[in-house]
């Protein structure tokens, strides 16, 4: 397998842009510049609370939005494993 891994900018963090939006901008990118990726991950951290990103459900909208790719989420926050 491929990986591939994304970091959006700071000012992301700060609240100051949607992320919904920086993530689609970066998968974009991504995807335009890898076509032959087929799989990708979205790995959270941190509950969706935390980041204010829901990656299940953009998940799914990137999966429907390009067809060709299957992306997933994972999550790799030790808050929710640790009590599941």
């Amino acid at each position: 397998p491929r990986f591939a891994t994304a970091i959006i900018e700071e000012r992301d963090l700060a609240g100051m842009a949607d992320a919904n939006e920086e993530l689609d901008r970066v998968v974009d990118r991504l995807l335009n510049r890898r076509p032959d990726i087929r799989l990708l991950f979205l790995v959270g951290s941190c509950p969706s609370e935390v980041i204010k990103l829901d990656l299940s459900r953009a998940a799914q909208r990137l999966s429907a939005k390009h067809a060709s790719v299957r992306v997933l989420n994972y999550s790799g926050s030790g808050i929710e494993t640790t009590f599941t």
